[in-house]
């Protein structure tokens, strides 16, 4: 069994010298769209979000090292039991769906899926949940490569997934997209574009061995007795339809 690690063993010390409260901490997030606080509009009988969650600080440091070191370092939002977090991370929804893999017992029956993949994945990178990051990755290796897909794996260090979609996405030309992602990342386009080069080298390679493959083919065409049948045919020309 491995040993308990200081940066661990420091913020046990640290919760034991907090009140024992479960949901102890609130989680302001930045309004996107119609939510409850948003400047934004709302269209008549739209359902208002409300973008606070009231949280167990416990459960985020035994879980997260990030926050674990928030708390070490007497952050001033940490103290104060309110932390904001950036649209840019992910919204409340999303983070519901994360926080639900932490708990006790509850989390044991939960499964990643494509539902709640790209909202887990999210927070599981912010808040460097190791594990439940390798989780979102097996889900997202089994969905089908886009373009978006190619920017999510992109943003979150995902290079099993980044190489799956750029070899994808250099066979599917017609990905309406791709003329996006040229204008906008052409680092990422150069990729694709160099698989899309290789592919076509390949190809090439196929094409000038195929005067040799149809030599091998009528060899091998001449060598099968014309008299021997099966099922009422000739074996030399049910080859030779077979492989055709």
């Amino acid at each position: 069994q491995h040993s308990p690690s200081q940066a661990t063993l420091s913020s046990l010390f640290v919760l034991l010298l907090m009140p024992l409260s479960f949901e102890d901490l609130t989680l302001e997030f930045e309004s996107v769209g119609c939510e409850k606080g948003s400047d934004m509009e709302c269209a008549p009988g739209a359902q208002i979000e409300n973008n606070e969650r009231r949280v167990s600080s416990v459960v985020l440091v035994l879980a997260s090292p990030v926050f674990a070191a928030m708390l070490r370092s007497g952050m001033q939002e940490v103290q104060k039991k309110h932390v904001k977090i950036a649209s840019e991370i992910g919204t409340a929804r999303q983070f519901d769906d994360f926080y639900k893999f932490l708990l006790p017992i509850v989390g044991r029956g939960l499964s990643v899926t494509e539902d709640n993949v790209d909202g887990v994945l999210a927070f599981s990178d912010y808040y460097q949940v190791g594990k439940l990051k390798d989780e979102c990755v097996q889900v997202l290796l089994t969905l089908p490569a886009s373009v978006d897909r190619l920017l999510q794996a992109r943003r979150y260090g995902l290079q099993l997934q980044y190489q799956r979609c750029v070899a994808d996405l250099a066979v599917d030309r017609s990905e309406p997209d791709l003329k996006r992602l040229a204008e906008f990342h052409p680092d990422i386009m150069a990729d694709i574009v160099r698989i899309m080069q290789h592919n076509s080298s390949k190809f090439d390679q196929i094409r000038q061995m195929k005067p040799t493959l149809e030599q091998v083919a009528a060899l091998a065409y001449t060598s099968i007795d014309s008299t021997t049948k099966k099922d009422g045919r000739r074996v030399d020309e049910w080859v030779r339809e077979d492989l055709r």
